[in-house]
């Protein structure tokens, strides 16, 4: 039933039109416009259309079908097909104020991402973890206008730093809060060269030296989207994966000691998610 709907051409036509990869513009069109907040300034998805696997097209939003509207959240697809989203956005803004706070421990790293999304003016959030007792959380707030004397740091150019070994530095060489100014296209686009740390992989694997000049001779290869076409075309994606695992703040240092003890796989990204709903 279900593939008969999407034979319906405009329910395949509005598939199509949400496929990530099919509608990604310019960083600076994207960026240029809208960004999108995980943070109180925004509510996420108003409303939603999805395909059911009995075929069935339903509607589905806060008031209704609610259990399905906050359950579909990273359901990938086992709960239907989502073809249309409605969204709230707010106005893009020029730059973003990051403050790096480097943490000697998860517990740290727990206690700092939560004082942080407690704050309004607060608009991302995000961690690295790159040992048990080394990592650093990102705060960053929008703004139209930097203070003067404010660094301005970049991340999209090939002389640019990955942003992964940039805060990897910071940690080592800063005990206090780094702030700088960052352009917004650079901040939403910071972890595409490298694709955080996977591109120290692709080094590895062509056994190819790992430094700021083979990183620049290599820039244009070395982009998320060209090494994720690389990997399934390479067959490669057969033999990794990259987990993502939701787990409530209370558990996380049980989970990252777990993980240290029975893999020790480092880096690890902390990312906070602002659950709503009933299907918290």
């Amino acid at each position: 039933m279900a593939l008969k709907s999407l034979k319906n051409p405009s329910i395949r036509n509005a598939a199509l039109a949400t496929t990530p990869m099919q509608k990604i513009a310019r960083p600076e069109d994207v960026t240029g416009t809208i960004a999108y907040l995980a943070s109180y300034n925004l509510s996420g998805h108003v409303s939603g259309e999805i395909v059911l696997a009995n075929g069935d097209v339903v509607h589905a939003s806060s008031t209704d079908q609610p259990d399905l509207f906050y359950g579909i959240a990273s359901s990938f697809g086992t709960l239907g097909v989502v073809t249309l989203l409605k969204l709230r956005l707010i106005a893009s803004k020029p730059y973003v104020i990051l403050k790096s706070i480097p943490v000697r421990s998860i517990e740290e790293a727990v206690s700092v991402i939560e004082s942080a999304i407690s704050h309004e003016s607060t608009d991302y959030v995000d961690g690295i973890m790159y040992g048990p007792e080394c990592g650093i959380i990102f705060e960053g707030q929008l703004v139209d206008i930097i203070a003067t004397g404010t660094p301005v740091r970049t991340f999209t150019r090939p002389k640019d730093p990955w942003f992964y070994l940039y805060a990897k530095d910071a940690t080592n060489n800063c005990e206090s809060t780094v702030t700088e100014a960052i352009p917004i296209v650079d901040y939403l686009f910071r972890y595409d060269r490298g694709a955080f740390w996977v591109g120290w992989y692709v080094f590895k694997y062509f056994k190819t030296p790992f430094n700021c000049v083979t990183r620049w001779l290599l820039d244009k290869f070395i982009h998320t989207r060209v090494m994720v076409h690389a990997l399934h075309k390479s067959g490669l994606s057969d033999q990794y994966i990259a987990q993502d695992v939701g787990i409530p703040y209370t558990k996380v240092p049980e989970f990252f000691w777990f993980i240290e003890r029975e893999f020790g796989f480092f880096p690890i990204w902390l990312c906070p998610v602002n659950v709503r709903g009933p299907s918290n």
